[in-house]
């Protein structure tokens, strides 16, 4: 699930022209509805994750506060820099901290992954302040770790000044923006796992997910919420519905839970996941201990437009021949996958066996051939 780069954002018209002419089916009711009625959010983005296709967006790079979201963030720093059985000791500074909250305890021993979970699931700010400290030294340092892996990410138009999203005019982010962060953070293993769990218990304490989207929409598997009087209601969520993966990303929408529910139910009409088939080929070798080679490319599976699978074309490419050696495993060419011209996708044509090079006879060694040959 990578989103480096977004390939277009599909507006209605475009979006139902490609709809329509590349599978042959009419989806524009469902994105129509979805259109027409919009969503309450201030801003928003839906993108498919497997195609990196924006399905549907408004004021997507508007830079607005994105509250206890901010915790993806923190969460993907936290990860890749600390070993999560460490365990820590909470201290005073992070004690009582505003907002959400786990209720730690100064000088109280907990694991980085049960401050992660405190974290995610109950949006505890205190556990995020905690979190920054042990792994940034102070909360400075921490909050650059932040916005060093933004600019790494791609997000132009974020800036982080703390670990938990409160409130700051200088602490803000887009739709677009975060939906770059949730494609890279569900990228990790760790993440997503975090990110999917419903209830979490310690010893001494239960954790219980705010994403209710997890319990009444079909297919979520994780995402995070996040409130302040300033930012309004913000949320981030991921699902997955045969083997299509959506994220959508709502910023100031009094009815977000709502919104998410509408806007996967009308992309998810949209795209399937479907299996191309490869093959197998001959190559013809020349100095080779052998003929030729035969090459062969896997069964692709890939997430298209539903219907377009029906037109897809094959085109092979190589060399009409190859020079021995060639060795097991290489690359020799391409399976293309085209529709209407269009290459969609593209799988490597690897050789099956080794094909070992014949050493070439001099002149000398030819003619003394030809002499004494039976």
């Amino acid at each position: 699930m990578k989103f480096k780069a977004v390939i277009s954002v599909i507006l209605l018209t475009c979006l139902t022209a490609f709809c329509v002419n590349a599978s042959g089916s009419d989806h524009r009711k469902a994105i129509e509805t979805l259109s027409l009625s919009g969503t309450s959010a201030e801003s928003c983005l839906l993108y498919c994750l497997d195609t990196d296709e924006v399905v549907y967006a408004s004021n997507e790079g508007k830079r607005l506060p994105m509250a206890s979201t901010t915790k993806i963030m923190t969460a993907v720093v936290v990860i890749e820099n600390a070993d999560l059985e460490d365990i820590v000791t909470v201290p005073q500074s992070a004690v009582g901290v505003e907002g959400s909250s786990a209720y730690l305890m100064k000088d109280e021993k907990i694991s980085i992954k049960d401050l992660l979970y405190a974290m995610m699931l109950e949006s505890a700010n205190d556990a995020a302040a905690v979190l920054a400290l042990s792994v940034g030294g102070d909360m400075d340092s921490f909050v650059s770790m932040m916005n060093d892996k933004a600019s790494e990410i791609g997000m132009t138009d974020t800036h982080f000044v703390n670990p938990h999203g409160l409130d700051d005019e200088q602490h803000y982010s887009t739709a677009y923006d975060m939906a770059l962060l949730c494609d890279y953070a569900m990228n990790n293993d760790d993440f997503a796992v975090i990110t999917g769990s419903y209830r979490y218990e310690t010893e001494n304490r239960l954790f219980v997910n705010h994403n209710r989207l997890l319990k009444t929409c079909d297919g979520v598997i994780g995402g995070k919420t996040g409130f302040t009087k300033r930012s309004g209601r913000c949320l981030v969520s991921v699902a997955k519905r045969d083997g299509v993966t959506m994220c959508a990303v709502t910023l100031n929408d009094p009815n977000d839970w709502k919104d998410h529910k509408s806007m996967y139910d009308a992309a998810f009409d949209m795209y399937e996941s479907v299996i191309l088939k490869g093959g197998e080929y001959s190559i013809p070798v020349i100095n080779g201990n052998g003929d030729s080679v035969t090459v062969s490319a896997p069964d692709l599976s890939i997430v298209i437009g539903k219907g377009i699978s029906d037109s897809i074309e094959t085109k092979v490419c190589h060399d009409r021949f190859l020079y021995a050696p060639v060795n097991t495993n290489e690359t020799v060419g391409y399976l293309l996958y085209l529709d209407n011209g269009t290459e969609i996708a593209r799988t490597e044509l690897k050789a099956a066996r080794d094909i070992l090079q014949i050493k070439k006879k001099t002149f000398i060694e030819r003619i003394i051939s030809f002499i004494f040959q039976d």
